[in-house]
């Protein structure tokens, strides 16, 4: 995933993790190229436990995957960075869906990615109030220690970068779709030349995203 990483960007090098499990009862030595996510770690561990996957969590054990009694427990995996970008990889291509400005408000992005259905919500516009309240919040923050960079920032005479809580990143101006068997390196950007292929990911994205709790 690409938690606390350099945004926005869910290119393979970022978002394609090495997920490592070791304990009492799995096999040592295995390698398993099924897809996963960081949502999959707290439904992993309680299942493990014993104490059972809770029908809401919307993460999958991974349990029955490490103990080789499943090949798999999805078919793609999500990635993306809140209000910049989503993707969709699949065992054949890697999408990248780039949201454009009129998504990046949070009502936007919340009912054009999750349904506008949920707007009709009572408790999911309380939830949205909530986090209204923590994005304000967390903007004081980041404006807070934006200034306090600027105060602290001296030259010496050599160049100096750095990079701040409070930077915005720029994003393509359109989607990307990569064809993960003969262009690991995501050097090719061939969306243009497959329409229906990208249409067909972007619309299982959207779906996936619609299906998700927002919260």
């Amino acid at each position: 995933g690409i938690m606390r990483k350099c945004r926005p960007w869910p290119y393979e090098e970022l978002a394609h993790a090495p997920f490592i499990m070791r304990g009492p009862g799995l096999p040592a030595g295995q390698r398993v190229g099924a897809f996963t996510q960081s949502v999959d770690v707290a439904p992993t561990v309680v299942d493990w436990l014993g104490i059972g996957v809770h029908p809401s969590m919307q993460g999958k054990t991974l349990l029955p995957l490490a103990k080789g009694e499943v090949e798999s427990v999805r078919d793609f995996a999500i990635a993306g960075y809140f209000r910049y970008s989503w993707s969709i990889i699949t065992e054949d291509w890697s999408f990248i869906h780039w949201l454009k400005d009129e998504e990046k408000s949070i009502a936007d992005s919340r009912f054009g990615i999750y349904g506008r259905d949920l707007a009709e919500s009572t408790a999911h516009l309380l939830q949205m109030k909530k986090a209204n309240a923590v994005e304000d919040r967390d903007t004081a923050f980041y404006n807070r220690a934006y200034e306090e960079h600027k105060k602290a920032a001296t030259l010496d005479g050599d160049d100096q970068w750095t990079c701040t809580a409070a930077s915005s990143g720029e994003v393509p101006e359109g989607d990307e779709l990569y064809d993960r068997r003969t262009d690991p390196f995501q050097l090719k950007n061939i969306a243009s030349e497959n329409p229906e292929v990208s249409r067909e990911l972007f619309d299982k994205l959207r779906l996936y995203m619609a299906e998700l709790r927002a919260c």
